[in-house]
């Protein structure tokens, strides 16, 4: 179809886009320091993370990441959120030791340092500092990944939240709201195998587009939301499922509402298998980081959506 050519076609540009990436190298790393040149370049950027300081409450968030109330970490899903908490507060940390060093050399109130010459040479070619993408590898331009990490600070604070009220598994999860999403799936499989008594290895992960279909699984279904979809759109009608996108949809589609579980080995799946495909989730839309496959009902053959290069991302980053 048209809107899968225009799929194929974005994918392989954004494959160009990240081999080119891959290849620059940032000849600024090496020049010499100029003030002036860096309070201009690198303005954006420092008014950036002021402004996403102040509107996201970031420093309060980082200052909050280790209070945990007493009695919640007596689960793996409590204990990665947890963990999650830890790593913003980390990363928040990072950031505006950075660039609060930069902007005092900038303003001449503080000597330029090796560390500061090299994040600020980085930051102006473009790159994340290396002492960030070791915490975090995020979107690979700085202000794209700042504005990741503060959407992040800002979610998993909300996850935390609902850790302490007791709410979080019967609630709606986004795992673009992550540091690591691939961390919560194994953590919901060892719950899953703590309820079941069984050994995580005797389980496998299966999904339905109704919590109906996996009645009986072990321990409670999740829903995810906000998953974004290339290569067709899914159809809630009927059970439908996977279904060809109009030649005029957008490229990716948002997922509804999806349940996800851990099974045993050998349980039924929900939908027959002939009326089924495998769709890889990734991490993003540059398709490097595949964090699971989840088996949903389609019209057509499994194929045809192989073909089409039909897949899930977390994020649309």
């Amino acid at each position: 179809s048209l809107n899968a050519n225009r799929a194929i076609a974005a994918r392989t540009s954004t494959y160009v886009m990240t081999s080119l990436r891959t290849l620059a190298t940032p000849a600024e790393a090496h020049a010499q320091f100029d003030r002036e040149q860096w309070s201009l370049e690198l303005a954006p950027l420092l008014n950036l993370w002021q402004k996403l300081i102040k509107r996201d409450n970031l420093l309060e968030i980082a200052a909050h990441a280790t209070a945990r109330p007493g009695g919640h970490l007596d689960s793996p899903v409590n204990r990665f959120v947890a963990l999650e908490q830890e790593k913003v507060a980390a990363l928040i940390h990072a950031v505006d030791a950075t660039l609060s060093s930069i902007a005092r050399v900038v303003r001449g109130a503080e000597l330029l340092t090796a560390s500061a010459q090299k994040n600020g040479a980085l930051l102006i070619a473009s790159s994340v500092p290396s002492d960030w993408v070791e915490l975090w590898e995020g979107p690979p331009e700085p202000a794209a990944w700042i504005r990741a990490v503060a959407a992040r600070a800002v979610g998993i604070a909300g996850w935390w939240q609902r850790v302490d009220q007791g709410t979080l598994m019967g609630s709606p999860l986004k795992l673009g709201e992550l540091l690591n999403p691939g961390n919560l799936l194994n953590a919901l499989r060892q719950q899953a195998a703590r309820t079941a008594r069984t050994s995580i290895d005797s389980l496998r992960l299966t999904c339905a587009l109704n919590a109906g279909a996996l009645k009986g699984v072990p321990g409670d279904p999740v829903q995810l939301v906000g998953l974004i979809l290339q290569g067709g759109v899914v159809s809630e009608q009927d059970g439908r499922g996977l279904v060809e996108a109009p030649a005029d949809a957008p490229l990716f589609n948002v997922v509804p509402p999806i349940w996800l579980a851990w099974i045993p080995q050998d349980a039924p799946e929900p939908y027959p298998a002939d009326r089924t495909v495998s769709l890889p989730v990734y991490l993003d839309t540059e398709r490097q980081s595949m964090l699971a496959e989840l088996r949903l009902p389609c019209e057509g053959t499994e194929t045809t959506w192989v073909q089409a290069g039909a897949a899930i991302f977390v994020s649309a980053e």
